[in-house]
């Protein structure tokens, strides 16, 4: 093959192989900062969600404790407690009668009656109902409880179908609101809080109910119990905070298990403790190390990239986790593969040309002394040699060439004297032999 085919062939493939590896290696150091951004914010985001969900729940921690001690509330204990005390019969029956079944308000709005009007149970209610009403309006709690020792619900804001209700042996024995009291009662100090995790709640219309709680004490004695049926909405509000997570990303609050506690924004659908995340072990450990980010498969139908922290209340693990699926995760990484091919075509198209024409400055002019040389060797002298006056090795074989033209015309000048010699020589021997003979002939006449 020759030079002026094997230096642009040459030079195409070292502007190719070093365009290419400075493209990959940009891209590689690139897209590990890009990576690394996007889960700092992840990270960030759900240690965002979950400091706002922690300060929430102390909240919840703070007004249990407060309540439980405030003296409204140990008298609406007494007074509650002394007036169920004179209910006679099915006490079940006849508060949910008053306050549920011929409550002028309608389902949902139980709450707005004040009294019944018909007993002291009743006018301890009208005193202390707007109090704890007011309360839970202004908290955004769902209900408030309180149960004497021996389990009854004697009180509750909303009115459900567990009012009035024991939860020792009554219909709602198994529930959330029976666990958090039973825990109260088994534990021997009245400072200990009992919690109770999400879970279906069938006297509201099974929604996710969780329920906190601790004794109410006057003198040191036990008097009963102060429970609150945590919302729902306050921490939905938290989660549905999606700044930051583009057009797919998430936050949402999560059980030891990867359960999900708060509902999606994102569909329609309730997603509350019915969708599980599929949370890897080694997830769950980072979630504790401090390392909590990894991918999961098939959420809403796709890979997706989050981040996982942990939520420190009542010892219950909770999670928060920040998602966003890998295809926006990596939109990033998308457009700069594109920008850097995009921008490794052309210089690679400006490197071939630049290569081409770099080459051919030296083919060019190799193929011109090649050419001068085979006229010179073909006998052609007449040649303009254009090459003489460069100063690199081009310019010297053009000067050999020339060195070797010049040797040729100086011979061919040589050969055109000799030859011009040998006429001039030609025409004296041919003039001194008719001398002779003009001699000879007059010598020849002067004898006759």
């Amino acid at each position: 093959m020759k030079i002026s085919k094997k230096l642009p062939i040459a030079a195409a493939i070292l502007t190719l192989v070093t365009v290419s590896v400075a493209s990959v290696a940009g891209f590689m150091v690139s897209a590990h900062f890009i990576e690394a951004q996007t889960d700092e914010k992840i990270m960030a985001i759900a240690d965002g969600r979950r400091n706002q969900v922690e300060t929430y729940l102390h909240t919840i921690e703070t007004d249990l404790v407060r309540l439980s001690t405030d003296t409204k509330v140990t008298g609406a204990m007494g007074a509650f407690s002394f007036g169920w005390n004179f209910i006679g019969g099915d006490k079940v029956a006849e508060l949910q009668k008053r306050y549920i079944e011929d409550n002028p308000n309608p389902l949902g709005e139980k709450q707005k009656l004040d009294s019944a009007e018909i007993d002291g149970y009743d006018a301890s209610h009208k005193k202390s109902h707007d109090f704890f009403r007011t309360f839970i309006e202004k908290n955004g709690y769902y209900d408030l409880f309180l149960v004497n020792p021996d389990g009854d619900v004697i009180y509750s804001v909303y009115k459900e179908t567990d009012y009035a209700t024991n939860l020792a042996n009554g219909e709602w024995k198994d529930t959330g609101l029976a666990r958090a009291w039973k825990g109260v009662v088994a534990n021997a100090s009245p400072d200990k809080m009992v919690f109770d995790d999400y879970a279906p709640y069938a006297p509201s219309a099974d929604a996710p109910a969780a329920f906190i709680a601790k004794s109410i004490t006057k003198g040191g004695t036990i008097v009963g119990t102060l429970i609150l049926q945590m919302p729902n909405s306050t921490i939905g509000k938290i989660m549905s905070n999606t700044t930051g997570l583009g057009i797919t990303g998430e936050t949402v609050l999560l059980k030891s298990d990867g359960t999900m506690i708060s509902d999606s924004k994102k569909t329609d659908e309730v997603e509350a403790l019915k969708v599980k995340l599929d949370l890897s072990t080694n997830l769950l450990e980072n979630s504790f190390a401090g390392l909590p980010v990894g991918d999961i498969e098939g959420y809403r139908g796709e890979p997706y990239h989050l981040s996982v922290v942990r939520v420190d209340f009542e010892n219950q693990n909770w999670m928060v986790a920040a998602l966003i699926s890998k295809e926006e995760a990596n939109a990033g990484l998308t457009t700069l593969r594109n920008i850097i091919i995009l921008i490794s075509l052309v210089l690679l198209g400006v490197s071939l040309l630049a290569a081409f024409i770099f080459s051919r400055s030296i083919t060019n002019p190799i193929g011109q002394v090649i050419n001068d040389m085979k006229e010179l060797v073909s006998g052609n002298t007449n040649l303009d040699l254009k090459g003489t006056e460069r100063s690199d090795e081009i310019g010297e074989m053009f000067q050999a060439v020339s060195v070797f033209r010049d040797a040729a015309l100086e011979k061919e000048r040589l050969e055109e004297e000799g030859e011009e010699n040998r006429a001039m020589n030609e025409q004296e021997r041919s003039r001194n032999e008719e001398l002779k003979e003009m001699e000879a002939a007059k010598l020849a006449a002067a004898i006759d």
